[in-house]
């Protein structure tokens, strides 16, 4: 049996029992969900490798990924009707991870979703490996290959998969700028636009979860961009 383990939430179609069948032959367990209620249950009790929304109608995965993304980084792949920039930018923007027409080969989606899990380094169920030790030794931990960011308590601070991605951006660039166009082509793999205020809304939710209101940490360089200049009274390490 793969070790892969997908929660797919389809209460409305044929698609989602499809789906299920599908990776079955292909030795991958997978849980069919018909509400959120369950699938957001089992996120913090067991979560799967991998979260598939079926989309039935314009903007019904929109309030599943906000749910997700409050407590979870786990992959979410949204399908559905045929892309179209707006319903691309909002979906990404509340965090899916990719996004894949109702009429995609089920042979290619999954390779797309083993893609999706390379990208972000998340793991298999029941993969096991060290974590850091719970005293971190009053510095912040970075491990990237597992996609974590430690507080100095050993606390975990959890990232979604676009605030992980802008973190580990600032913090390449150390203390220069990195412009809204670089974080909006990194990060949401699309091109920027003057008016468009998502890399702005990643930067405040990321600065909330680092306890960065006052802007120490992640600064504003006016005309510029973003800079990640330090955490105040503890320094950031990696592995």
């Amino acid at each position: 049996m793969d070790r892969m383990r997908l929660g797919v939430l389809d209460g409305e179609s044929r698609f989602g029992a499809a789906l299920v069948g599908f990776l079955g032959r292909q030795g991958i367990s997978a849980d069919l969900h018909a509400d959120a209620g369950p699938l957001l249950a089992c996120l913090g009790e067991r979560p799967p490798s991998m979260v598939v929304v079926h989309e039935h109608g314009p903007g019904m995965a929109l309030p599943m990924l906000h749910a997700i993304r409050t407590f979870s980084r786990v992959p979410c792949v949204v399908v559905g009707d045929e892309d179209d920039p707006d319903r691309s930018i909002g979906l990404l923007d509340a965090g899916a991870d990719d996004m894949m027409p109702r009429e995609t080969p089920m042979p290619i989606m999954l390779a797309r979703m083993r893609a999706v899990l390379r990208r972000g380094a998340w793991g298999l169920a029941g993969s096991g490996g060290e974590r850091p030790d719970a005293q971190a030794g009053g510095h912040w931990r970075l491990v990237r290959h597992r996609r974590e960011l430690y507080r100095p308590d050993g606390t975990e601070c959890r990232l979604t998969t676009a605030e992980f991605d802008l973190f580990c951006l600032l913090v390449d660039a150390g203390p220069g700028p990195v412009t809204r166009e670089a974080i909006c082509c990194d990060v949401f793999r699309r091109r920027w636009h003057g008016e468009d205020r998502t890399v702005d809304n990643l930067v405040v939710r990321l600065r909330r979860k680092l306890d960065d209101e006052a802007h120490a940490t992640v600064r504003t360089l006016h005309g510029r961009g973003y800079a990640f200049v330090g955490f105040d009274g503890a320094d950031l390490r990696e592995g």
